[in-house]
């Protein structure tokens, strides 16, 4: 997991978070002086009075809404107009946020002439930096020169899934294969030279070594990867960096013992975590079936108007330890809907779906019964999410390790569900797998919090499924 969070990308991302906490922390004091000067008079004092505890909640107050309207994607592309709006919103957010904290809070209050300084000024300031950023920080990024180890077999592969993940932190300088029976360097363009790795190493500036291939394939090689590695090189086996760039385990690249020994410095289920988590469970569930009670009723009735059939919709699941239970949802298919089909997977535009179902599916309100599953020990709110069992056991016919992920808790979301992997694609359950067995082997606190800030993310801006 650390790995993960130091990997090019999220360097850039928490520089970005680490100057708009600052940008934050400044237009925060710049807007009490404003204040001061233009309708008080001015000291130092009246300053560091008003200066508190309390504006540390509210630069992560800003930084929680400039995560959830998407402004740490580093990678996407918007026009500034849009950018301008979105930074707008997030600011505005915050700002009503604050204020409804204030009232709460009176000791703490910032005061709407604060907030008319102070809403312009950072929104202005935000804007400023993100056109700044890319130009200072991504277009002026070193790439890292990578050499890929591996046999025939594997390179092909291999560098098409490098490919699609480094676009802009690794240049990709060739690959060193054959070395059992010729030893021999490649580029990518076949040009071939007869070095030693350690050699071509430094000749090409190499910074990270990634062994696609087995041990055995590389015995020849061990004491030079040794060497290069005291040498302050990089080296990693293809699993572990594919895992740390991607936050996903590729499962046909691992075997047993990768993933018996892998994790080593840890405890798998530390009990501290796994019994904190399970009280916030328990708190979070009854706070949320207490509030959404007003919700659950009014939704409740135009189910039943709008459609035959029940309002809470029960499906056998598989969840911890392969144990079966009973999932609660409520209904958004008409009734009786798998008679003529049976099991399969929902899809787009499914004509079994009620019109008022795909508003419940879109909302992610027809998921809110699952907080009696939590109430039950059924399901944690974060975890992979539970299959049919008829799915489940068909995905792992073909997917090594897949009954892995009953190890720990299903969940109502989870870090495959926060990366929308449809299970309906032909790679879907694959691809979930990957992102499941990450988090089975990553659990912790920060890593829920951030699937809970992922989630919030994704019901406000991706479509439901």
């Amino acid at each position: 997991m650390k790995a993960f969070l130091r990997n090019p990308i999220k360097k850039k991302q928490h520089l970005l978070i680490f100057v708009d906490c600052l940008i934050v922390f400044a237009v925060l004091v710049i807007s009490y002086v404003l204040r001061i000067i233009i309708w008080e008079e001015w000291s130092i004092t009246s300053l560091t009075g008003r200066l508190s505890w309390s504006v540390f909640f509210v630069v992560l107050l800003h930084v929680f809404c400039f995560y959830i309207f998407q402004l740490y994607d580093i990678e996407a592309k918007r026009k500034r107009a849009n950018l301008l709006l979105w930074i707008m919103v997030s600011v505005l957010m915050a700002s009503g946020l604050i204020s409804i904290l204030s009232h709460i809070f009176p000791a703490y209050q910032l005061g709407r002439v604060l907030l008319s300084i102070y809403v312009p000024l950072l929104t202005t300031a935000i804007f400023v930096w993100r056109i700044i950023f890319p130009s200072v920080v991504l277009e002026t990024r070193l790439k890292k020169n990578l050499l890929l180890i591996g046999p025939n077999s594997l390179v092909s592969e291999t560098i098409g899934g490098l490919k699609n993940y480094t676009k802009t932190e690794y240049n990709i300088i060739g690959v060193f294969y054959d070395h059992k029976k010729k030893p021999s360097f490649t580029k990518l363009n076949g040009s071939q030279f007869n070095q030693a790795l350690e050699q071509l190493v430094q000749e090409e500036n190499i910074k990270t070594v990634v062994v696609a291939g087995r041990a055995n394939e590389i015995s020849s090689l061990e004491k030079q990867l040794l060497s290069l590695k005291f040498q302050g090189i990089d080296v990693f086996d293809y699993p572990t960096f594919y895992m740390n760039l991607t936050g996903k385990i590729p499962v046909f690249y691992i075997s047993d013992a990768w993933v018996i020994f892998s994790g080593q410095n840890k405890t798998f289920k530390p009990p501290l975590y796994t019994n904190l988590k399970k009280i916030l469970d328990v708190i979070f569930a009854v706070i949320g079936i207490l509030l959404s009670i007003p919700l659950i009723l009014i939704t409740a009735i135009i189910i039943k108007l709008t459609s035959k059939g029940p309002i809470i919709y029960q499906q056998e699941r598989v969840g911890l330890n392969k144990k079966k239970f009973i999932l609660f949802k409520l209904r958004t298919m008409k009734d009786n809907a798998e008679v003529a089909t049976g099991p399969v997977w929902a899809k787009e535009n499914d004509g079994r779906v009620t019109m008022f179902g795909k508003i419940l599916r879109k909302s992610r309100i027809d998921e809110i019964p699952q907080l009696l599953n939590v109430l039950k020990g059924d399901l944690s709110f974060i975890g992979p999410r539970p299959i049919r069992k008829c799915f489940e056991d068909e995905s792992a016919k073909s997917i090594p390790f897949y009954e892995i992920r009953h190890v720990v808790q299903p969940g109502i979301t989870g870090w495959a569900q926060v990366k929308n992997i449809n299970p309906r694609n032909e790679n879907g359950p694959l691809e979930r797998l990957q992102y499941d067995l990450f988090y089975i082997q990553n659990q912790s606190l920060f890593l829920d919090a951030f699937i809970i800030l992922k989630t919030i993310q994704t019901v406000l801006f991706k479509r439901g499924q």
